[in-house]
């Protein structure tokens, strides 16, 4: 998917708009902000970014929010991959570190889709987006599709990332 909201904001540092009879601004702490227990308008910085679903699909259709994982460049979500600029040291580093480092999922180059270097799917950076909304605009979010093999092995890696805990 592209162009998935990113809300960026430092919950120390929130710049709300008071519903006083003269309206303000004021940058307020969270903590407080929560204290009122109560809705409240905030300015915050928002900015595009790719990501693909991680709702289970038989969860998809009737879930409010969709769950998303960031997808950023290979380098960016992996550090310690900056140095695979080459096929075979890459496929060296992932399939080695396939196994210890289950944060991320690789996506190789795609230059079709505008994934003109490495990217991967980073499992810490989790997205909502409405259900509804997504379907409103499917055709214009939706980048492409996993093809079978490679939609298997993305559900195996999510799966040892997210782990179903039974409770007690």
């Amino acid at each position: 998917m592209q162009r998935i909201p990113r809300v960026d904001l430092d919950p120390a540092r929130l710049l709300v708009m008071s519903d006083s009879p003269q309206p303000k601004t004021e940058v307020l702490d969270w903590l407080k902000i929560a204290a009122r227990m109560e809705r409240t308008p905030a300015l915050v910085s928002v900015r595009p970014v790719y990501a693909i679903v991680i709702t289970q699909d038989c969860d998809a259709g009737r879930v409010e929010d969709i769950a998303l994982c960031e997808v950023d460049r290979f380098d960016v979500v992996y550090p310690a991959g900056k140095d695979a600029k080459y096929p075979k040291r890459t496929m060296d580093l992932i399939t080695k570190q396939s196994r210890i480092n289950l944060k991320w999922f690789y996506l190789p180059r795609e230059p079709r889709i505008g994934f003109t270097v490495p990217m991967a799917a980073d499992f810490q950076s989790v997205l909502h987006v409405s259900r509804a909304y997504l379907e409103q605009n499917v055709a214009a979010m939706r980048l492409a599709r996993l093809n079978d093999l490679a939609d298997e092995h993305f559900r195996e890696r999510l799966a040892e990332y997210f782990p179903t805990i039974p409770l007690r």
